[in-house]
């Protein structure tokens, strides 16, 4: 699982240049589903 967190921190990193958008709309849907998980 950790693994996969980190392939998709990278692939984030390098989409956030090239569509801001998309990538502001998976760290919101990320920030909602931890808060699920942890609430």
């Amino acid at each position: 699982m950790n693994i996969f967190t980190d392939a998709f921190s990278l692939v984030m990193f390098l989409f956030l240049p090239l569509c801001p958008s998309l990538s502001i709309r998976i760290i919101t849907i990320r920030i909602h589903t931890l808060s699920i998980k942890y609430a």
